[in-house]
């Protein structure tokens, strides 16, 4: 990640490490009835059009796998929540999660057992074990101790159109390093033909708010393209001394080229999220566990004596947890020939995610944590399609170099 000329060489380095480098990862596939044509769906120019091709692709598959449509995702996340709230539609997901619900807050998400996103409990056997993508770019940090992807890495859940749920590796066609229980695909809104905006104002109680937008260019001599974000905001629903407030912001930009025998699109997502989370709260009282800390003056904290919604002030107990990334990539699709087709994704990303935390709830005791976990990661991923009479096959390969620091 150091040398300036990794870009540049990325390419070429790339097709020649799919048929030499052992460490990509390549995969044929074949499937009857004429196979799900991803590059067809992804040309077309028409938002709805598109979502009906992938739905039928999907019920078309052999895999296990469930779209979430925007309908769905308006109808399950309430404004300024979570995107992954309306993973709760997909059969055998589960979504868990703690402070103040919007989407800033983190989330756990299980497919079979299997899970990724913050661990609400140690013990878990496998923390990293479902790969989420962005628009079909990875964001799994495959080299992280912690969880590999946190959800309040996407808060803005207006930004996106509709999700892909596949329930186990699936076809290695869209298999990625973290796949082994499934894969989220979370898609954003596609760049229309025509012009548009929209507009989205949510706020109540316990200081919540939010707010997003999207505008769209239209078609502009071929170029389609679309900017959107937005901000959210909740100080939680603690009544104590500490209210956790967590708020975050996002922005995302896209356009789309449409050329005779392919399209090329490119794409940029940034978000920013800062996170306070609050001290549990014992069910039963327990001796010397008092507002005041352990084994000092005060009533004892429990939720059957100071309520469910209290917690220790931020003197005794204070966390706080930050989150910073940007996505970059593009993608080039062309039609080499009446059945073959090729398309490439080139993407880099960027982030890391700050942790902060003291714990002077104990006497004679100091509990700090203070790390930075920085990661950059670039790859590239080249397909080719062969659309046969009796079968459609797909080929190719990925490789990706990541650079993880942390203290």
């Amino acid at each position: 990640m150091k040398h300036p000329t990794a870009l540049r060489c990325l390419s070429s380095a790339v097709l020649a490490s799919l048929w030499l480098v052992p460490a990509s990862i390549l995969a044929a596939t074949a499937a009857s009835d004429g196979g799900i044509d991803i590059g067809e769906v992804s040309s077309s120019t028409n938002a709805a059009g598109t979502a009906a091709a992938r739905a039928k692709a999907l019920r078309e598959s052999p895999e296990n796998q469930v779209q979430i449509t925007h309908q769905q995702i308006r109808d399950l996340v309430q404004p300024g929540g979570s995107i992954v709230t309306a993973l709760s539609a997909a059969p055998g997901v589960q979504v868990k999660g703690y402070g103040s619900g919007n989407g800033a807050s983190r989330y756990q998400i299980r497919i079979n057992g299997i899970q990724v996103g913050f661990a609400l409990a140690p013990g878990n056997p496998e923390k990293n074990g479902l790969s989420v993508l962005f628009d079909g770019v990875p964001m799994n940090n495959p080299l992280a101790q912690y969880d590999g992807w946190e959800s309040s890495e996407t808060p803005i859940s207006s930004i996106f159109s509709n999700i892909h749920v596949t329930q186990g590796p699936g076809n290695p066609d869209h298999r990625w390093y973290d796949s082994m229980g499934g894969t989220i695909n979370l898609i954003p809104v596609e760049p229309t033909a025509k012009a548009g905006a929209s507009l989205d104002l949510g706020g109540g109680s316990f200081a919540t708010y939010s707010a997003s937008t999207m505008l769209q260019t239209g078609s502009i001599n071929g170029w389609r393209s679309e900017l959107g974000g937005g901000y959210t905001r909740s100080a939680g629903f603690r009544t104590g001394p500490y209210h956790a407030p967590n708020q975050a912001e996002a922005f995302f930009a896209k356009t789309i080229k449409d050329f005779h025998g392919g399209h090329f699109s490119a794409g940029f997502f940034f978000s920013h999220t800062q996170e306070f989370r609050p001290l549990y709260i014992p069910a039963s009282p327990i001796p010397g566990v008092t507002t005041g800390g352990y084994g000092q003056p005060g009533e004892l904290l429990s939720q059957g004596t100071t309520g469910y919604y209290y917690t220790v002030p931020t003197s005794q107990y204070f966390k706080n947890d930050t989150a910073h990334m940007y996505l970059v990539y593009a993608r080039l699709m062309v039609h080499l020939a009446q059945r073959l087709s090729v398309d490439n994704t080139l993407y880099f990303r960027s982030g890391y995610r700050h942790h902060y935390r003291v714990n002077d709830y104990f006497p004679h005791t100091v509990n700090t944590e203070d790390f930075t976990g920085t990661t950059r990661t670039i790859g590239d991923r080249l397909a080719f399609h062969w659309n046969l009479p009796m079968n459609s096959v797909r080929f190719g390969g990925y490789y990706q170099h990541s650079r993880y620091e942390s203290l």
